[in-house]
């Protein structure tokens, strides 16, 4: 049986998801691009500017745990399938990014 609160807690938490998604993917494609162009191996040439996407990370933070305890909840009491499958592909895109921006900032 589908539970009402956990399909509008799902609902709710996908707007601030996408938000993240969209604001750490200008740093992952801007040091995709980088190692391209510098060749794989190499730390990022940003310098201190490698301040801003760990500031976005940092805000974005929030939005990630907050999907993660949907998930968690999503477990005991089942949300409808299309909110948790694109909770689900919200969380695992953020973790990706979050997880090649520091990648490539520091190797």
């Amino acid at each position: 049986m589908q539970n009402e609160k956990t399909n509008i807690f799902g609902g709710i938490n996908i707007a601030p998801m996408v938000l993240v998604n969209i604001a750490n993917s200008f740093w992952t494609l801007w040091l995709v691009i980088e190692q391209i162009s510098t060749g794989w191996g190499f730390a990022t040439n940003l310098e201190l500017g490698v301040l801003w996407p760990w500031i976005f990370e940092v805000v974005s933070l929030p939005f990630v745990l907050l999907c993660l305890i949907f998930l968690i909840i999503s477990i005991f009491k089942k949300p409808k399938k299309w909110i948790l499958i694109t909770n689900i592909i919200l969380f695992v895109l953020a973790i990706l990014q979050i997880g090649l921006t520091n990648l490539f900032i520091w190797c």
